[in-house]
Protein backbone atom coordinates (compact mmCIF):
# COMPACT_ATOMS: atom_id res chain seq x y z
CA UNK A 1 0.00 0.00 0.00
CA UNK A 2 1.02 3.50 -1.16
CA UNK A 3 2.35 5.89 1.77
CA UNK A 4 0.19 8.95 2.06
CA UNK A 5 3.21 10.88 0.84
CA UNK A 6 3.78 9.32 -2.45
CA UNK A 7 0.03 9.72 -2.99
CA UNK A 8 0.22 13.33 -2.43
CA UNK A 9 3.32 13.31 -5.27
CA UNK A 10 1.38 11.52 -7.78
CA UNK A 11 -0.87 14.05 -7.87
CA UNK A 12 1.14 17.08 -7.85
CA UNK A 13 2.76 15.59 -11.02
CA UNK A 14 -0.32 15.02 -12.39
CA UNK A 15 -1.60 18.41 -11.82
CA UNK A 16 1.70 20.33 -13.33
CA UNK A 17 1.07 18.26 -16.27
CA UNK A 18 -2.30 18.46 -16.79
CA UNK A 19 -2.97 21.48 -19.68
CA UNK A 20 -7.00 22.57 -20.71
CA UNK A 21 -7.33 22.62 -24.41
CA UNK A 22 -8.24 26.16 -25.80
CA UNK A 23 -10.73 26.66 -28.54
CA UNK A 24 -9.88 28.71 -31.44
CA UNK A 25 -12.53 31.26 -30.91
CA UNK A 26 -10.88 31.89 -27.93
CA UNK A 27 -7.09 32.53 -29.30
CA UNK A 28 -8.74 34.65 -31.90
CA UNK A 29 -10.44 36.73 -28.93
CA UNK A 30 -6.83 36.94 -27.16
CA UNK A 31 -5.00 37.85 -29.98
CA UNK A 32 -7.65 40.67 -30.94
CA UNK A 33 -7.16 42.37 -27.73
CA UNK A 34 -3.72 42.20 -27.28
CA UNK A 35 -2.78 43.89 -30.71
CA UNK A 36 -5.65 46.31 -29.72
CA UNK A 37 -3.85 47.44 -26.56
CA UNK A 38 -0.15 47.47 -28.09
CA UNK A 39 -1.66 49.97 -30.52
CA UNK A 40 -2.75 52.04 -27.79
CA UNK A 41 0.25 52.05 -25.60
CA UNK A 42 2.45 53.12 -29.05
CA UNK A 43 0.08 56.13 -29.21
CA UNK A 44 0.17 57.17 -25.55
CA UNK A 45 4.09 57.17 -25.92
CA UNK A 46 4.00 59.22 -29.23
CA UNK A 47 1.79 61.97 -27.36
CA UNK A 48 3.91 62.22 -24.37
CA UNK A 49 6.95 62.55 -27.32
CA UNK A 50 5.23 65.51 -28.85
CA UNK A 51 3.88 67.52 -25.72
CA UNK A 52 7.88 67.02 -24.29
CA UNK A 53 9.40 68.30 -27.53
CA UNK A 54 6.95 71.49 -27.97
CA UNK A 55 7.25 71.77 -24.05
CA UNK A 56 11.04 72.21 -23.96
CA UNK A 57 10.94 74.48 -27.41
CA UNK A 58 8.83 76.80 -25.88
CA UNK A 59 11.14 76.85 -22.94
CA UNK A 60 14.24 77.81 -25.11
CA UNK A 61 12.48 79.61 -26.80
CA UNK A 62 11.74 82.31 -23.50
CA UNK A 63 15.25 81.70 -22.52
CA UNK A 64 16.68 82.43 -25.50
CA UNK A 65 13.93 85.98 -25.21
CA UNK A 66 15.00 86.35 -22.03
CA UNK A 67 18.91 86.59 -22.32
CA UNK A 68 18.94 88.41 -25.60
CA UNK A 69 20.53 91.84 -24.05
CA UNK A 70 17.81 94.49 -23.78
CA UNK A 71 20.60 97.81 -25.66
CA UNK A 72 20.22 95.77 -28.78
CA UNK A 73 16.49 97.36 -29.61
CA UNK A 74 18.74 100.54 -28.20
CA UNK A 75 21.36 99.66 -31.06
CA UNK A 76 19.23 98.58 -33.82
CA UNK A 77 17.97 102.38 -32.83
CA UNK A 78 21.39 104.39 -32.65
CA UNK A 79 22.59 102.52 -36.09
CA UNK A 80 19.25 103.07 -37.96
CA UNK A 81 19.28 106.77 -36.91
CA UNK A 82 22.67 106.95 -37.40
CA UNK A 83 22.14 105.58 -41.34
CA UNK A 84 19.46 107.67 -42.27
CA UNK A 85 21.42 111.08 -40.71
CA UNK A 86 24.86 110.30 -42.93
CA UNK A 87 22.33 109.14 -46.21
CA UNK A 88 19.94 112.61 -46.03
CA UNK A 89 23.54 114.78 -44.95
CA UNK A 90 25.29 113.39 -48.07
CA UNK A 91 22.29 113.44 -50.77
CA UNK A 92 21.67 117.10 -49.86
CA UNK A 93 25.52 118.05 -49.75
CA UNK A 94 25.74 115.86 -53.27
CA UNK A 95 22.92 118.28 -54.70
CA UNK A 96 24.64 121.80 -53.21
CA UNK A 97 27.48 120.58 -55.10
CA UNK A 98 26.27 118.99 -58.57
CA UNK A 99 24.73 122.60 -58.83
CA UNK A 100 27.66 124.60 -57.79
CA UNK A 101 29.16 122.89 -60.76
CA UNK A 102 26.98 123.58 -63.10
CA UNK A 103 27.14 127.87 -62.56
CA UNK A 104 23.73 128.49 -63.10
CA UNK A 105 22.08 132.12 -62.92
CA UNK A 106 21.16 133.33 -59.51
CA UNK A 107 17.67 132.68 -59.43
CA UNK A 108 18.01 129.25 -61.50
CA UNK A 109 20.37 127.76 -59.27
CA UNK A 110 17.94 128.96 -56.29
CA UNK A 111 15.24 126.99 -58.10
CA UNK A 112 17.09 123.77 -58.84
CA UNK A 113 18.48 123.40 -55.22
CA UNK A 114 14.89 124.46 -53.99
CA UNK A 115 13.80 121.34 -56.21
CA UNK A 116 16.82 118.99 -55.23
CA UNK A 117 16.01 119.47 -51.81
CA UNK A 118 12.60 118.56 -52.29
CA UNK A 119 13.71 115.01 -54.30
CA UNK A 120 16.29 114.22 -51.62
CA UNK A 121 13.64 115.21 -48.67
CA UNK A 122 10.96 112.90 -50.42
CA UNK A 123 14.07 109.75 -50.14
CA UNK A 124 14.70 110.66 -46.40
CA UNK A 125 10.78 110.11 -45.64
CA UNK A 126 10.49 107.34 -47.49
CA UNK A 127 13.57 105.52 -45.48
CA UNK A 128 12.17 106.86 -42.09
CA UNK A 129 8.65 105.12 -42.51
CA UNK A 130 10.63 101.83 -43.88
CA UNK A 131 12.44 101.79 -40.90
CA UNK A 132 11.19 99.15 -38.39
CA UNK A 133 8.69 100.26 -35.50
CA UNK A 134 11.41 100.40 -32.30
CA UNK A 135 10.40 100.36 -28.56
CA UNK A 136 11.90 101.17 -25.31
CA UNK A 137 12.24 99.55 -22.35
CA UNK A 138 8.69 100.03 -21.24
CA UNK A 139 7.40 98.72 -24.39
CA UNK A 140 6.05 102.00 -25.69
CA UNK A 141 6.95 103.16 -29.06
CA UNK A 142 9.76 105.92 -29.23
CA UNK A 143 9.22 108.76 -32.22
CA UNK A 144 11.14 111.53 -32.69
CA UNK A 145 10.65 114.65 -35.08
CA UNK A 146 14.08 116.32 -35.26
CA UNK A 147 14.89 117.11 -38.96
CA UNK A 148 18.77 116.50 -38.77
CA UNK A 149 17.46 112.65 -38.12
CA UNK A 150 14.50 111.94 -39.90
CA UNK A 151 15.00 114.64 -42.98
CA UNK A 152 14.03 117.98 -43.79
CA UNK A 153 10.14 118.10 -44.26
CA UNK A 154 7.82 121.25 -45.04
CA UNK A 155 10.25 122.65 -47.38
CA UNK A 156 9.35 126.35 -48.72
CA UNK A 157 7.96 125.99 -52.26
CA UNK A 158 9.34 129.54 -53.42
CA UNK A 159 12.91 131.04 -52.37
CA UNK A 160 12.69 134.73 -53.75
CA UNK A 161 16.28 135.81 -54.20
CA UNK A 162 15.87 139.08 -53.04
CA UNK A 163 14.72 138.06 -49.67
CA UNK A 164 17.68 137.93 -46.77
CA UNK A 165 20.56 138.54 -49.42
CA UNK A 166 20.55 134.83 -51.05
CA UNK A 167 20.49 132.58 -47.52
CA UNK A 168 17.75 130.17 -47.49
CA UNK A 169 15.83 129.08 -44.14
CA UNK A 170 14.13 125.95 -44.20
CA UNK A 171 11.33 125.59 -41.79
CA UNK A 172 10.60 122.08 -40.15
CA UNK A 173 7.92 120.57 -38.30
CA UNK A 174 9.89 120.91 -34.81
CA UNK A 175 12.60 123.18 -35.32
CA UNK A 176 14.37 125.44 -37.78
CA UNK A 177 17.66 124.13 -39.48
CA UNK A 178 19.89 126.84 -41.18
CA UNK A 179 21.26 125.92 -44.81
CA UNK A 180 23.04 129.47 -45.44
CA UNK A 181 24.96 130.21 -48.27
CA UNK A 182 27.06 133.06 -49.53
CA UNK A 183 26.23 135.27 -52.09
CA UNK A 184 26.38 133.89 -55.26
CA UNK A 185 29.44 134.91 -57.18
CA UNK A 186 31.95 133.26 -59.81
CA UNK A 187 32.91 130.34 -57.78
CA UNK A 188 29.83 128.53 -56.59
CA UNK A 189 31.67 126.05 -55.05
CA UNK A 190 32.58 128.34 -52.24
CA UNK A 191 28.63 127.99 -50.85
CA UNK A 192 28.83 125.81 -47.77
CA UNK A 193 25.89 123.57 -46.35
CA UNK A 194 25.52 123.63 -42.58
CA UNK A 195 24.07 121.27 -40.41
CA UNK A 196 23.74 120.77 -36.61
CA UNK A 197 25.22 117.37 -35.85
CA UNK A 198 22.92 115.39 -32.80
CA UNK A 199 23.79 113.21 -30.52
CA UNK A 200 20.93 111.23 -29.20
CA UNK A 201 21.00 108.79 -25.88
CA UNK A 202 18.08 106.73 -24.67
CA UNK A 203 18.32 107.63 -20.96
CA UNK A 204 15.43 106.77 -18.16
CA UNK A 205 12.93 105.57 -21.55
CA UNK A 206 13.53 109.94 -22.82
CA UNK A 207 15.31 111.07 -25.91
CA UNK A 208 17.73 113.36 -24.73
CA UNK A 209 19.74 116.27 -26.65
CA UNK A 210 23.23 116.56 -26.09
CA UNK A 211 25.47 119.86 -27.14
CA UNK A 212 22.24 121.27 -29.25
CA UNK A 213 20.19 124.18 -28.79
CA UNK A 214 16.55 122.27 -28.47
CA UNK A 215 15.00 118.86 -29.13
CA UNK A 216 11.59 118.26 -28.91
CA UNK A 217 10.38 114.42 -27.40
CA UNK A 218 6.82 113.17 -27.48
CA UNK A 219 5.88 116.41 -27.26
CA UNK A 220 7.92 117.85 -24.54
CA UNK A 221 10.94 120.26 -24.97
CA UNK A 222 13.96 120.23 -23.67
CA UNK A 223 16.63 122.36 -23.93
CA UNK A 224 20.09 122.62 -23.80
CA UNK A 225 22.71 120.62 -22.68
CA UNK A 226 22.68 117.81 -19.78
CA UNK A 227 22.46 119.27 -16.01
CA UNK A 228 26.22 118.14 -14.71
CA UNK A 229 26.97 119.90 -11.14
CA UNK A 230 30.27 121.57 -11.73
CA UNK A 231 32.83 120.78 -9.46
CA UNK A 232 34.34 124.47 -10.02
CA UNK A 233 30.74 126.48 -9.18
CA UNK A 234 31.19 124.74 -5.32
CA UNK A 235 34.72 124.35 -4.75
CA UNK A 236 34.63 126.40 -1.65
CA UNK A 237 32.52 126.20 1.82
CA UNK A 238 32.40 128.30 4.65
CA UNK A 239 31.55 125.69 8.18
CA UNK A 240 30.84 126.93 11.03
CA UNK A 241 31.19 124.20 13.71
CA UNK A 242 30.89 123.53 17.60
CA UNK A 243 31.03 120.59 20.05
CA UNK A 244 31.22 119.50 23.65
CA UNK A 245 33.67 116.86 24.64
CA UNK A 246 35.33 115.07 27.77
CA UNK A 247 39.47 115.71 28.37
CA UNK A 248 42.00 114.30 30.39
CA UNK A 249 45.57 114.15 29.82
CA UNK A 250 48.66 111.92 29.92
CA UNK A 251 51.70 112.49 32.92
CA UNK A 252 55.16 111.60 33.03
CA UNK A 253 58.14 112.69 34.75
CA UNK A 254 61.69 111.63 35.65
CA UNK A 255 62.21 113.30 38.77
CA UNK A 256 58.19 113.45 40.65
CA UNK A 257 57.23 110.15 40.75
CA UNK A 258 55.36 110.31 43.95
CA UNK A 259 53.12 113.61 42.13
CA UNK A 260 52.73 112.16 39.23
CA UNK A 261 51.01 108.95 41.31
CA UNK A 262 49.14 111.38 43.82
CA UNK A 263 48.15 113.09 40.62
CA UNK A 264 46.56 109.76 39.12
CA UNK A 265 45.11 108.80 41.84
CA UNK A 266 43.07 112.03 42.22
CA UNK A 267 42.08 113.19 39.16
CA UNK A 268 39.66 112.10 36.46
CA UNK A 269 38.34 113.63 33.21
CA UNK A 270 36.74 116.90 33.07
CA UNK A 271 34.65 119.06 30.43
CA UNK A 272 36.05 120.37 27.24
CA UNK A 273 34.56 122.52 24.44
CA UNK A 274 35.26 123.30 20.77
CA UNK A 275 33.87 125.82 18.77
CA UNK A 276 35.17 127.98 15.12
CA UNK A 277 34.85 128.63 11.77
CA UNK A 278 36.72 126.43 8.84
CA UNK A 279 37.34 127.02 5.27
CA UNK A 280 37.17 124.02 2.78
CA UNK A 281 38.47 123.81 -0.35
CA UNK A 282 37.27 120.91 -2.32
CA UNK A 283 39.90 119.36 -4.65
CA UNK A 284 38.11 116.58 -6.02
CA UNK A 285 34.58 115.04 -5.40
CA UNK A 286 36.11 112.56 -2.52
CA UNK A 287 39.24 115.12 -1.81
CA UNK A 288 39.13 118.44 0.27
CA UNK A 289 41.14 120.48 2.52
CA UNK A 290 40.19 122.22 5.75
CA UNK A 291 41.73 125.03 7.52
CA UNK A 292 40.28 127.90 9.71
CA UNK A 293 40.54 129.03 13.82
CA UNK A 294 39.16 127.37 16.38
CA UNK A 295 38.90 127.87 20.12
CA UNK A 296 38.71 124.88 22.31
CA UNK A 297 38.81 124.50 26.16
CA UNK A 298 40.96 120.97 27.70
CA UNK A 299 40.66 120.18 31.75
CA UNK A 300 40.85 117.45 33.95
CA UNK A 301 39.23 117.34 37.66
CA UNK A 302 41.43 117.18 40.69
CA UNK A 303 39.84 116.31 44.10
CA UNK A 304 41.65 115.68 47.55
CA UNK A 305 40.33 115.41 50.95
CA UNK A 306 42.78 115.47 53.94
CA UNK A 307 42.20 116.33 57.73
CA UNK A 308 44.52 118.90 57.18
CA UNK A 309 43.67 120.10 53.70
CA UNK A 310 41.24 119.69 51.25
CA UNK A 311 40.91 121.09 47.88
CA UNK A 312 39.02 120.22 44.27
CA UNK A 313 39.24 122.48 41.15
CA UNK A 314 39.24 121.72 37.52
CA UNK A 315 42.49 122.42 36.23
CA UNK A 316 41.75 124.22 32.47
CA UNK A 317 43.70 124.84 29.83
CA UNK A 318 41.97 127.07 26.45
CA UNK A 319 43.67 127.36 23.31
CA UNK A 320 43.53 129.36 19.72
CA UNK A 321 44.02 126.64 17.46
CA UNK A 322 44.66 126.82 13.57
CA UNK A 323 43.62 123.14 12.12
CA UNK A 324 44.64 121.44 8.79
CA UNK A 325 42.44 118.66 7.85
CA UNK A 326 42.49 116.46 4.66
CA UNK A 327 39.25 115.07 4.05
CA UNK A 328 38.85 111.63 1.90
CA UNK A 329 35.33 110.57 1.10
CA UNK A 330 34.32 106.87 2.45
CA UNK A 331 30.98 106.31 1.25
CA UNK A 332 28.28 108.41 -0.83
CA UNK A 333 24.51 108.36 -0.69
CA UNK A 334 22.25 110.12 -2.47
CA UNK A 335 21.68 113.08 -0.36
CA UNK A 336 24.99 112.33 1.97
CA UNK A 337 28.59 111.13 2.51
CA UNK A 338 30.42 110.22 4.89
CA UNK A 339 34.28 111.27 5.42
CA UNK A 340 37.49 110.40 7.45
CA UNK A 341 39.02 113.48 8.80
CA UNK A 342 43.01 113.06 9.49
CA UNK A 343 44.81 116.45 10.56
CA UNK A 344 46.98 118.47 12.87
CA UNK A 345 46.32 121.59 15.17
CA UNK A 346 48.72 124.52 15.54
CA UNK A 347 48.06 125.44 19.25
CA UNK A 348 48.23 128.81 20.47
CA UNK A 349 47.61 129.64 24.62
CA UNK A 350 44.98 132.04 25.44
CA UNK A 351 44.84 131.03 29.63
CA UNK A 352 45.43 128.13 31.65
CA UNK A 353 45.59 127.33 35.49
CA UNK A 354 46.48 124.46 37.34
CA UNK A 355 46.51 123.36 41.08
CA UNK A 356 46.65 120.00 43.34
CA UNK A 357 48.41 119.57 46.95
CA UNK A 358 51.82 118.81 47.23
CA UNK A 359 51.75 115.22 48.93
CA UNK A 360 54.52 115.38 51.42
CA UNK A 361 54.59 118.35 52.47
CA UNK A 362 50.15 118.57 52.17
CA UNK A 363 50.42 122.69 50.97
CA UNK A 364 48.44 124.05 47.91
CA UNK A 365 50.66 124.41 44.16
CA UNK A 366 48.86 126.80 42.08
CA UNK A 367 50.62 127.58 38.51
CA UNK A 368 49.01 130.40 35.99
CA UNK A 369 49.71 131.37 32.69
CA UNK A 370 49.54 134.75 34.83
CA UNK A 371 52.71 134.43 36.48
CA UNK A 372 55.49 136.74 36.00
CA UNK A 373 57.05 133.50 35.28
CA UNK A 374 55.17 130.81 33.95
CA UNK A 375 55.63 126.90 33.35
CA UNK A 376 52.68 126.58 30.61
CA UNK A 377 54.07 126.76 26.50
CA UNK A 378 52.82 129.34 24.55
CA UNK A 379 52.99 127.11 21.57
CA UNK A 380 52.20 123.23 20.84
CA UNK A 381 51.41 121.20 18.38
CA UNK A 382 49.03 118.31 17.94
CA UNK A 383 46.99 115.97 15.96
CA UNK A 384 43.36 115.03 15.45
CA UNK A 385 41.21 112.61 13.54
CA UNK A 386 37.29 112.51 13.26
CA UNK A 387 34.40 110.69 11.28
CA UNK A 388 31.82 113.26 9.87
CA UNK A 389 28.53 112.75 8.22
CA UNK A 390 27.64 115.25 6.13
CA UNK A 391 23.41 115.85 4.77
CA UNK A 392 23.09 117.97 1.80
CA UNK A 393 20.02 119.89 3.09
CA UNK A 394 20.21 122.54 -0.56
CA UNK A 395 22.66 122.65 -3.01
CA UNK A 396 24.39 125.18 -1.08
CA UNK A 397 23.61 124.43 2.80
CA UNK A 398 25.09 121.08 4.12
CA UNK A 399 24.59 119.77 8.01
CA UNK A 400 27.57 118.17 9.35
CA UNK A 401 27.66 115.38 12.19
CA UNK A 402 31.67 114.97 13.53
CA UNK A 403 32.67 112.32 16.33
CA UNK A 404 36.46 112.34 16.61
CA UNK A 405 39.47 112.44 18.94
CA UNK A 406 42.30 114.97 19.38
CA UNK A 407 45.52 115.52 21.52
CA UNK A 408 48.66 117.45 22.14
CA UNK A 409 52.35 115.93 20.74
CA UNK A 410 54.44 118.32 23.24
CA UNK A 411 53.73 119.06 26.51
CA UNK A 412 51.65 122.16 28.01
CA UNK A 413 54.34 122.75 30.81
CA UNK A 414 58.09 123.60 29.37
CA UNK A 415 60.96 121.50 30.06
CA UNK A 416 62.22 122.78 33.10
CA UNK A 417 59.38 122.26 35.21
CA UNK A 418 60.46 117.92 34.19
CA UNK A 419 56.65 117.82 34.32
CA UNK A 420 55.19 115.90 30.77
CA UNK A 421 51.18 116.13 30.37
CA UNK A 422 49.86 116.09 26.87
CA UNK A 423 45.62 116.69 27.05
CA UNK A 424 43.47 114.91 25.00
CA UNK A 425 39.44 114.92 24.26
CA UNK A 426 36.88 113.15 22.88
CA UNK A 427 34.21 115.63 21.64
CA UNK A 428 31.20 115.61 19.31
CA UNK A 429 30.08 118.49 16.92
CA UNK A 430 28.02 120.05 14.35
CA UNK A 431 28.25 122.14 12.25
CA UNK A 432 26.51 124.35 8.93
CA UNK A 433 28.90 125.15 5.61
CA UNK A 434 27.62 127.35 3.00
CA UNK A 435 29.00 126.27 -0.32
CA UNK A 436 30.30 128.98 -3.01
Amino acid sequence: MKSEKQILENLKQQGEAFEMKVSDDLWGAIESEIAADAGKKRGAILAWISIVTGGAALIAVYILLLITPISDSKNSFSQAVRLLNETSFNSQAKIFSTAAQEKPTEEKSLSNITGAIKSSNNNSLNQRNNLPALTNGNAQSVTHSNPSLMGVENIVDEVDPDVNKGQNVISTDSELIGIQEKPLENDLAENTLTLDSVLLANDNDLLVKKETDSITTNGNELTGAPIQKSLKANRFALLLTGGIGSSYRTLNSDVFHSLVSHKDDHESYGRAFKFGMQLEWRITEGVFLRTGILYSRYSEHYEFHHDVISHATDNDYNYFQVPLIAGFRLANFKRSDLNILPGMTWNFLHSAQSSWVDPSALTLVLHSDADEITPFRGATIGLSLAFEYRWRISEKFNLHVSPGLDGFTQSVYKRNTELVQRPFSFNGALGLSYSF
